[in-house]
């Protein structure tokens, strides 16, 4: 076993209700909230999945060149987490 895979599992699961329980809302905020129409809310996630796309891969890239790995996965469950506190409050 992976030293420290049960951790990065527990992350992941914690992450991932915290997209399932911000999401439906975001896109309630978005078009009843701001007024954005369906079109236009579409636009923006297909703009933001495909951001994460071009990140991720440029992310990776540095990590093959020797980055420490930890580091970056530490940073990024750390924005997750920043970034569902925000969604909750606001």
């Amino acid at each position: 076993m992976i030293k420290g895979y049960s951790l990065f599992v527990i992350c992941m699961l914690l992450l991932g209700t915290g997209i399932s329980i911000t999401m439906p809302y975001l896109s309630l905020y978005f078009t009843e909230g701001i007024g954005m129409s369906a079109g236009a809310f579409g636009v923006f996630m297909a703009v933001s999945s495909l951001s994460g796309v071009v990140v991720n891969s440029l992310i990776a890239k540095r990590s093959d060149r020797g980055m420490d790995r930890k580091l970056i996965i530490l940073f990024a469950i750390i924005s997750s987490a920043w970034i569902c506190l925000v969604f909750s409050v606001s």
